[in-house]
């Protein structure tokens, strides 16, 4: 009877002292569930999203060692030798299962919640990251200088190019306003990121009115330039005949009266 309460006493301390360290790592879990706010980088996510998986190595380690040895083991000569507590140690095993599995369910809890705040970290850089170069894009494109008439068919060529890289880079800023698109309203940061797709969208269809505004004005400074110059050549012109016409000398010798018979 003394030797079967000595392994019912060990066996009962060993489920409070793994109660005890399933506890503890519950109550860290906890703590850094109510730190998340605090997590204002990528690097810091990525940094507790380690310390996490640590944790979860240590928890499987230990899970290993303890419940299904240990623990398990110890149940099984209790009550393969027909303790008279076995009955109380099998209602003991299952309530340190469920603590544990309380645990692991709380730990991937933190993971998902980690994750979710590395996907919005995430996003937000890529966004920022979009709205700055489509900016800089905007400025260029509407700069006074280059719709001025010199240097014109430099300024033409110069600005094919521009949209033909411009595609590239609304092609990407359209891939990242697409997956901001797929927050839900219940996401973290969906206001934030929501405010991000309405920005990017916004800029994107300006940036593509001012690429086609300024094709249309280089073109349409092209046909005024041509028009021009056409017109100061048959103004040359008339003046030249005007000048040849007025001459007292004209139409006097054979070939000034051929010129004007033709």
């Amino acid at each position: 009877v003394l030797q079967q309460a000595k392994k019912l006493i060990e066996y009962f301390n060993l489920c409070s002292k793994t109660d005890a360290w399933l506890d503890s790592i519950s109550i860290t879990l906890r703590e850094k569930k109510d730190s998340e706010d605090s997590l204002l980088s990528i690097g810091q996510v990525e940094a507790a999203l380690r310390q996490l998986e640590s944790l979860e190595l240590t928890l499987c380690t230990r899970d290993k060692e303890n419940i299904n040895s240990d623990i398990a083991v110890r149940l099984s000569e209790i009550v393969a030798e027909k303790n008279f507590g076995a009955q109380d140690a099998r209602k003991r095993f299952p309530e340190v299962e469920g603590h544990l599995q309380k645990v692991q369910k709380q730990l991937q809890e933190n993971r998902a919640s980690l994750q979710e705040i590395l996907s919005y970290q995430n996003f937000l850089r890529q966004a920022n990251e979009q709205l700055n170069i489509l900016r800089n894009k905007m400025k260029i494109v509407t700069d006074p200088a280059g719709f001025e008439p010199t240097n014109l068919k430099s300024k033409i060529k110069k600005h094919e190019n521009f949209v033909a890289d411009i595609e590239g880079v609304i092609s990407t800023a359209e891939n990242v306003s697409k997956e901001g698109s797929k927050y839900s309203k219940d996401s973290r940061g969906y206001e934030d990121v929501s405010r991000k797709v309405e920005d990017l969208d916004h800029l994107i269809s300006g940036l593509q009115e001012a690429c086609s505004a300024k094709t249309r004005r280089l073109n349409e400074i092209r046909e005024y330039i041509s028009w021009q110059r056409k017109a100061d050549e048959f103004e040359k012109w008339i003046g030249d005949c005007e000048a040849e016409f007025s001459s007292d000398n004209y139409g006097t010798d054979s070939i000034t009266v051929k010129q004007l018979l033709n």
